[in-house]
């Protein structure tokens, strides 16, 4: 009885935070390959694990503020997006510098032309285009994810996919 009533004066008790940590840790296990990969396809460079690692700490402190109106995916995916356009604020000048240089190289492989292309894309056109043909979401599922309507997730794949054409288009990919 006194542990029942140390758990109702004290939610963080020991027993309630190992509760929390068991479906903290199995929802990691669950969306952490997914996080990764967003990122990844957003940043495309070395901090991608810190961007992780800062996500699912961001998570964590705000577990107990998850209310279920989304699933835990979406609530996760969009502090990741968060985390991730933070980062890419910070880092604006140096990631434009880095994506000039790639484009005027010599490197004409198909991988970092994809690279390229997918970062002339502005960061909405971005997210909604690879969560369309990378994780091959509906145009609902993307307008639930970044809590947009329909139509404007619809918008804004075609956005993306027509700019993505053009650049591989504009440096030698023909369509097959």
């Amino acid at each position: 009885m006194i542990h029942l009533i140390k758990d109702i004066l004290n939610p963080l008790s020991e027993s309630s935070l190992e509760v929390k940590r068991e479906d903290f840790d199995k929802l990691y296990m669950e969306n952490a390959e997914f996080i990764r990969t967003s990122i990844y396809w957003m940043v495309r460079n070395q901090n991608i694990d810190d961007i992780v690692q800062d996500t699912f700490l961001k998570a964590w402190k705000k577990f107990d503020s998850f209310n279920r109106k989304s699933s835990f995916r979406t609530w996760l995916y969009r502090i990741a997006m968060n985390t991730t356009y933070d980062y890419l604020r910070k880092n604006k000048n140096y990631l434009e510098s880095e994506v000039s240089s790639e484009i005027s190289g010599d490197n004409n492989e198909l991988k970092d032309l994809i690279s390229k292309a997918l970062h002339s894309l502005n960061l909405k056109h971005r997210e909604a285009f690879i969560l369309f043909y990378k994780f091959e979401y509906s145009q609902k599922e993307v307008a639930e994810t970044l809590s947009i309507s329909e139509g404007t997730a619809k918008s804004r794949i075609h956005y993306a996919k027509e700019k993505f054409t053009t650049f591989l288009k504009n440096n030698g990919v023909e369509n097959e």
